[in-house]
């Protein structure tokens, strides 16, 4: 429903609050549950014409996470469509993403925790057989008591350095796929930067493939 002067934004039993970001086609919202007052995080997808395949990702995306109860990975309480609309209702991460703790090196201890954090809900989907396929810093999300969740599939914009060998090679790939994600961001938790840097895509690549596995400090 749109806005009016007497009423904001609505989306089934949640009243909009503000627009958080936009990427991908999909649009996060941040918005008030009726029947308490609780913050939820709400991503809207159009669908639109040569747009077929993104749009049935994300459909497909609310099922998978309808399935998954664990701690660690975000809760859905919502999804559903709205005439050329889909979207997903799940909790809100007021902290944003891990992205933004990896600015510098965290203490070994943290990043342990956050490692059997992530960990744990990594092996929540691969026990149902799910391949995550886009594990990256932006998935794991930060809640106020310093935990994370797992809060979404899609593919990061820089997810290349998190990418295996064999899929940069776009060879056959399986869960373990996932567990090299985990470990290149278990190696930037510690170190403050990533195993691979190639100034172009071409180098990235080339590292991922070739370069030795860099070591870590003493």
């Amino acid at each position: 429903n749109g806005p009016s002067l007497s009423a904001p934004l609505r989306i089934k039993n949640y009243a909009v609050i503000g627009k958080v970001a936009t990427a991908d086609g999909s649009a996060l919202y941040l918005a008030e549950r009726d029947s308490d007052g609780q913050k939820v995080a709400v991503a809207i997808r159009q669908s639109r014409v040569g747009e077929e395949t993104s749009f049935r990702a994300f459909v497909h995306q609310a099922t998978i996470l309808r399935r998954l109860q664990h701690r660690h990975i975000a809760e859905i309480f919502d999804h559903g469509f709205a005439e050329d609309v889909a979207y997903i209702v799940t909790e809100y991460f007021p902290r944003g993403s891990l992205r933004g703790l990896l600015s510098s090196a965290l203490p070994p201890r943290q990043a342990l925790a956050l490692l059997r954090q992530a960990t744990s809900a990594i092996a929540e989907v691969h026990r149902l057989g799910i391949l995550h396929d886009g594990v990256g810093p932006e998935n794991f999300r930060l809640r106020d008591n310093g935990e994370i969740g797992l809060a979404g599939f899609e593919s990061a914009r820089d997810g290349l350095p998190y990418r295996a060998p064999e899929q940069v090679l776009g060879e056959g790939q399986d869960l373990r796929a996932d567990l090299y994600a985990l470990g290149v961001i278990f190696f930037e938790m510690l170190t403050g930067k990533r195993p691979y840097t190639g100034a172009t895509i071409d180098e990235l690549k080339r590292q991922i493939v070739h370069a030795p596995i860099p070591a870590l400090p003493a």
